[in-house]
């Protein structure tokens, strides 16, 4: 049996964690913001014949497609994952991932600045070894983060409100993705 190792998901939202920053001089002003969150990185496994013995084994490097904004295709690679998979019935592993972004903005004068960073993540089922054939096995973890920003003028103050979005950012690093 051939191994799959290659995955389409559709990434929903895992997270999401905003900044706010105030910018009261008549200047505009420059900052690096810093977002530092924790997700988890989760394997599950069910039990789906009955088995005699725990099985002691690696899952290797898997290829994780997706879409974002239904344009641009991204892959990034996840893995290795080593597991044991017991006699019970079921289980679940986690993982801590650290996701830490850090974009650098201009604030316009006299103006309020929203950050808010959102992490999307998706599930699949994992290709299975034969020796693995008891059980499924699925992998959910976070794929990409975007920062969505919105400058605005401080209450009393007159100004025009402006929106945008940070790059696409894939999270392919290991247990701490970091970007400026």
């Amino acid at each position: 049996m051939e191994l799959k190792t290659e995955f389409e998901i559709t990434p929903a939202p895992l997270l999401t964690a905003s900044q706010f920053v105030f910018n009261r001089s008549d200047t505009t002003s420059s900052r690096t913001l810093m977002f530092h969150e924790r997700v988890e990185q989760t394997v599950a496994w069910k039990r789906i014949e009955t088995v005699t013995q725990a099985v002691e084994a690696t899952l290797g490097e898997y290829q994780i497609s997706f879409r974002v904004d239904g344009e641009m295709e991204v892959a990034i690679p996840v893995g290795p994952i080593a597991l044991t998979l017991g006699t019970g019935d079921e289980g679940t592993e986690k993982t801590r991932v650290y996701v830490r972004l850090m974009p650098p903005v201009h604030i316009p004068p006299k103006s309020k600045l929203t950050a808010t960073m959102t992490v999307y993540g998706g599930q699949t089922r994992v290709g299975l070894a034969e020796e693995w054939s008891a059980w499924k096995i699925t992998l959910e973890c976070p794929l990409y983060a975007e920062v969505d920003f919105v400058a605005e003028p401080l209450a009393g103050e007159t100004g025009e409100t402006r929106t945008w979005k940070s790059d696409i950012v894939a999270l392919a690093d290991g247990p701490h993705f970091s970007h400026p």
